[in-house]
């Protein structure tokens, strides 16, 4: 799977079935160059993930530089 640095969406279906869709632009989303993004828990609504305020980035530094949480919340 590879996420566009522009314009891009993520799409889970089942069966051909649409159960959730994030359309994302750049500017509109934040754009954290080598940080990870996450839904702020505040913002879990069917919707919510549509709008880029909602998300937030990683600020915990891993090796390589990088900033990320794996396997713990942000």
């Amino acid at each position: 799977m590879q996420l566009g640095n522009g314009d891009d969406e993520v799409v889970i279906s089942h069966v051909s079935v649409e159960i959730d869709r994030v359309n994302y632009t750049d500017g509109a989303f934040p754009d954290p160059t080598g940080r990870s993004m996450e839904l702020q828990t505040t913002s879990l609504t069917a919707s919510a993930n549509d709008t880029g305020s909602n998300w937030c980035t990683a600020t915990t530094p891993m090796p390589g530089g990088d900033d990320g949480t794996p396997g713990a919340p942000n």
